[in-house]
């Protein structure tokens, strides 16, 4: 009768270590997937990130003061000045969303690939898919924050004159009224006497719309519209009236094909985002092979609702004709 041997644990390949060995510390991985999220995240770019450095842990916060309002009155000699104090409610911007992530590699996905290029594309899959997590929600969130004033088909604290749509009453848009409906929500903040010093203005729009945009007739330099993109939401550049524009695939379209459009000036939202340490777990348990998981803390809160518009448009123009015969 033969004699069993055991069975020996399976070696790393020569010249493919394991992430430890390969220097993926987990402060190192933690930064670079920090970096490729700020990058990638136009959540980022559009609202006030100055915090981003400030609050790192789960629980952290900080008091968000809102710009208070100056009262002025008429000078009349001899009479004292009555003073009134108007601040907008402060909040609190806490580090309590959260999102997680992870990654398996056996054995023989460390044997197939240099090490190297591996930890590059698991940081980049890790980063586009907390950046898809993290703009869902501030998406979803963001679609009741703005003002009365600043919605709807009669859009404008003083004019009530702006067509922005409504989820029920889109806008319908094709290639000739693209640009000119996208420069009615500057305005729009305009009439609220929102201060330049609110920071730059920013659209996020579908994907669709940037078609149009760049065909439109109205445009006299189209090929102005386009510039380095991410995974899920691009940046197309900036148009005067307008101001920085971004598409992107994550705006879904309600049951009546709507889809709606996010306008907002960069002091009007607060942001913070801290990726924590990713960990790396090897252990025969795990069946010979690497564990990488690691999470990401964020939140945000309005601090100048004035700042804030939303709109709803309906595509009404096929991009091509197809010839039926």
């Amino acid at each position: 009768m033969p004699t069993t041997q055991p069975m020996t644990p399976i070696g790393r390949a020569q010249g493919y270590p394991s992430f430890k060995q390969a220097g993926m510390t987990l402060e190192k991985f933690s930064s670079i997937l920090l970096r490729n999220l700020q990058f990638r995240t136009c959540w980022s770019h559009v609202t006030n990130s100055a915090f981003i450095k400030e609050l790192v842990n789960l629980g952290d916060s900080i008091t968000v003061a809102r710009q208070p309002t100056i009262q002025v009155e008429p000078y009349v000699k001899g009479t004292p000045l009555k003073i009134k104090t108007r601040l907008g409610q402060p909040f609190k911007l806490t580090m309590d969303r959260a999102c997680r992530w992870g990654q398996f590699y056996d054995e023989l996905d460390l044997r197939r690939t240099h090490i190297k290029a591996l930890t590059s594309s698991t940081v980049t899959a890790a980063a586009d898919a907390v950046e898809e997590q993290i703009e869902r929600e501030a998406f979803d969130w963001i679609g009741d924050k703005a003002p009365a004033c600043n919605v709807g088909n009669e859009a404008g604290l003083r004019s009530h004159s702006y067509q922005l749509g409504t989820a029920d009453h889109p806008v319908l848009v094709t290639r000739s009224n693209i640009a000119q409906y996208l420069m009615q929500f500057s305005p729009v903040l305009d009439e609220t006497n929102l201060k330049n010093e609110s920071g730059s203005r920013s659209v996020i729009m579908p994907t669709i719309a940037a078609y149009y945009l760049r065909s439109s007739e109205k445009l006299l330099d189209a090929s102005q519209i386009g510039g380095a993109s991410s995974l899920k939401t691009q940046q197309l550049g900036s148009l005067m009236g307008i101001g920085n524009i971004y598409i992107s695939n994550l705006l879904e379209p309600n049951e009546l094909g709507a889809f709606p459009v996010i306008y907002l000036a960069k002091e009007a939202v607060s942001y913070a985002l801290a990726a924590q340490r990713t960990k790396t777990k090897e252990d025969p348990a795990l069946l010979d092979g690497t564990l990488l998981h690691g999470w990401a803390l964020y939140d945000w809160g309005v601090t100048r609702e004035e700042g804030i518009s939303i709109g709803w448009i309906k595509p009404n123009e096929t991009a091509l004709t197809v010839y039926n015969g």
